[in-house]
């Protein structure tokens, strides 16, 4: 009885609803799993030629089982990585990126291409696929830690290497001739040029075949019009410079590793570094220098009947991209994006909005004050002092007095505070100097009294001119921005009362100056995130309004729900969570893995850049590039944004294409105004590839953006949960 009741209630507990959700759920849990192996599989194919993506993963991966033993190695060291990763607690969706299992792969490829499919085959293919990983997860990581590098194809050579001399020790795995199928063989004849580019590239795939390489090259067009472009020219140079060297250019196209020059123009010329007419010519003299180390290798290794491999390519390339790191080439990108064109628009979009620098200063006052005298000044700012800014308060007359102007009292900013500009530590302080009378100087103590700030990036900040005993720190003292730390005065080299502030390389009095640049300040109307203002400019230190940094203050795991109309239409429902990135940026991320990076930054808030295909999410940072968190009515503001981020298709192509040469043909300038408390109107100009965008941005009572409108879209919020 008992047991039949247990019997019973089994099965009415599998046939009931609840059974049938958990169901569910489980079979979706395992396609899920089987989606991210498939992608993990496919991603490392187009990790091989610096892509992402599973269609051309899909192409890559079908290239290579056109010599059914390459293809079939290949799979299996990559799914022996893959299951073993797994088996040792490694993050799927870190696997899924490809990047530590392409050189699995490379060595799976390599190995199908001497050896034939054989039960001893099998094993020894997966074995090294297995040791690969685990030597490219360490050498990734030392490479990274230590260099700074790139870990690349290295672990494929190394590992490959190895197991090429173990072959000659095991009678028991079969050489394969390598052979492709009769309809291969009975490819059309193509020129001698074009067959030897074709095959070369195919090359990279271990199938020399010049369907391979078509296959290959039609998707390099497709995602990058740049890595095309660079593996022809590289192809074209290196076989050019070995022709030369050898004396033969039948030789010169005939060596199937002229691959290594494709790799490393596409790494060096656009991947690694901002494509540019500076990355083509760093791209063609690493060629050049290629051409000699690939001889040297084949050379060399020859003796043992080990073919060079990619070992030239990483070589250069990893030399070249460390040295440029090391001397801080201004060409190496602070972000890689999918493709060469993204970093492209992420690095010229990075250079437009922030065009300061890591020296960054709050403005050493408070209310409104004009620049007298900026960088380069016709007087005293000349020679190693060049870099430095002198403020006064005028009157709405442009004097600087009241009165006679015979006294330092009758000056409108003799005895007004000056502040910190920054963060750090006094280390010097000057007090005890009088103050002059106006048209006289003190040549002796040309700074007067002066406190000396060191500024933990790594620079000291001086103010100088202070009134006499005014200065309200001291030495050893630690100080924030904003901190009152004396009255401005008129001692030293001073003809009249001012604030006089520069950034040095050393608290020395008199060392030689630093550029740098304010940050959250208002001149003439316009709000300006970071920069240095013209002579004559009235300047206002922008003060922080609580309203709007708690409005942009958005944590971990919130949910935001957007309908998304056109035309008043609803077309989609768009969901937003907050996340963080390793490096500690915040960003939205939608369901469909697009992610829209934001954060604060010198009193503005920030949209920096998007990911993904989410054609949702750029409608944020087309509507509010920045944003400024202070308020004044019809404040306005400007940004840049790259035209990659408003444009589509042929367009987009031919604009990112023309900007390596002439970047401001990708430059769309926006202008911004509060309207109100409540709304933000935005202009982007007019193009040669769009028309002027107009877009407004409503904020929310309590969090957030209430809607977003771009043209014809609308994004209208319709909840929003805190995390």
């Amino acid at each position: 009885m008992t047991g039949s009741a247990g019997v019973g209630a089994t099965r009415d507990a599998n046939t009931g609803p609840e059974h049938e959700m958990a169901r569910e759920t489980n079979l979706g849990s395992r396609t899920g799993a089987v989606q991210s192996w498939l992608a993990s599989i496919f991603e490392s194919y187009a990790e091989v030629l610096f892509l992402n993506g599973t269609v051309p993963g899909v192409i890559f991966a079908a290239a290579t089982f056109l010599r059914p033993n390459v293809g079939l190695c290949g799979l299996l060291a990559i799914v022996a990585a893959y299951v073993f990763a797994r088996l040792i607690g490694m993050d799927r969706s870190f696997l899924q990126t490809g990047f530590c299992t392409y050189n699995p792969l490379l060595v799976g490829l390599g190995l199908g291409s001497f050896l034939s499919i054989t039960p001893t085959t099998v094993f020894f293919v997966a074995a090294m696929g297995i040791f690969t990983l685990i030597v490219t997860v360490a050498t990734a990581h030392v490479f990274r830690t230590f260099l700074r590098l790139p870990a690349l194809s290295l672990p494929f050579v190394g590992c490959m290497v190895v197991a090429y001399l173990a072959t000659l020790r095991y009678p028991n795995l079969v050489l394969s001739t390598g052979s492709p199928g009769l309809w291969l063989e009975s490819f059309p004849q193509l020129p001698v040029v074009v067959d030897s580019f074709l095959r070369s590239l195919g090359a990279i795939l271990f199938v020399p075949h010049p369907l391979a390489g078509a296959g290959i090259a039609a998707m390099l067009l497709f995602r990058s019009r740049i890595l095309f472009g660079l593996a022809v020219s590289g192809f074209a140079s290196g076989v050019w410079l070995r022709s030369l060297l050898l004396g033969s250019s039948q030789q010169a196209l005939a060596d199937l590793s002229s691959f290594n020059f494709m790799l490393i123009a596409i790494a060096v010329g656009g991947v690694f570094l901002v494509p540019s007419i500076t990355s083509y010519v760093v791209a063609f003299v690493a060629i050049a220098v290629a051409t000699v180390i690939l001889d040297a290798t084949t050379v060399f290794w020859s003796w043992f009947g080990i073919p060079a491999y990619t070992l030239p390519f990483n070589v250069v390339a990893m030399g070249f991209i460390y040295t440029l790191g090391l001397v801080e080439f201004r060409g190496v990108p602070a972000v890689l994006g999918r493709t060469p064109e993204e970093t492209l628009d992420l690095s010229l979009s990075t250079r437009w909005r922030f065009p300061g620098n890591y020296r960054t200063l709050r403005l050493p006052f408070f209310g409104t004050w004009t620049v007298w005298q900026g960088f380069d000044g016709p007087w005293t700012h000349t020679g190693p002092g060049r870099y430095a800014y002198d403020f006064v308060i005028k009157d709405s007359d442009g004097s600087t007095y009241s009165g006679t102007g015979a006294r330092p009292s009758d000056y409108y900013c003799f005895q007004k505070p000056v502040s910190s500009p920054v963060r750090g530590r006094v280390v010097k302080v000057v007090t005890d100097l009088a103050d002059n009378q106006p048209g006289e100087v003190d040549s002796v103590n040309n700074w007067g009294n002066l406190v000396l700030i060191h500024d933990e990036r790594g620079f000291y900040v001086e103010l100088s001119h202070f009134s006499r005993d005014s200065i309200k720190v001291h030495e050893g003292e630690w100080v924030e921005p904003g901190t009152v730390v004396g009255l401005c005065g008129n001692s030293g080299y001073s003809p009249q009362p001012h604030v006089h502030v520069q950034v040095q390389i050393t608290q020395q009095t008199g060392a030689v100056t630093l550029p740098f640049c304010f940050t959250s300040y208002i001149s003439e109307g316009t709000f300006e995130s970071d920069g240095t203002p013209a002579v004559d400019s009235l300047v206002t230190a922008a003060a922080a309004d609580s309203p709007f940094d708690a409005l942009t203050e958005f944590l971990l795991d919130d949910v935001l729900v957007y309908e998304v109309h056109h035309n008043d239409r609803l077309v989609d429902e768009l969901r937003l969570s907050v996340h963080i990135a390793v490096d500690g940026t915040l960003y939205f991320e939608s369901e469909r893995g697009g992610r829209l990076y934001f954060g604060k930054s010198n009193g503005t808030f920030y949209f920096y850049r998007t990911e993904g295909a989410d054609p949702w999410l750029p409608l944020f940072q087309q509507a509010l590039p920045r944003l400024p968190l202070t308020w004044q009515p019809r404040l306005e503001w400007t940004d840049s944004l790259a035209a990659g981020l408003v444009t589509r298709g042929l367009p987009r192509a031919v604009v990112q294409s023309v900007s390596m040469f002439v970047p401001e043909i990708a430059r769309l300038r926006c202008k911004l105004q509060f309207e109100d408390h409540h709304t933000v109107n935005c202009r982007i100009e007019a193009s040669r590839f769009s028309g002027p965008i107009e877009s407004h941005t409503t904020f929310d009572e309590h969090k957030g953006f209430a809607r977003i409108e771009v043209g014809p879209y609308q994004l209208r919020r319709k909840s929003y949960v805190h995390g």
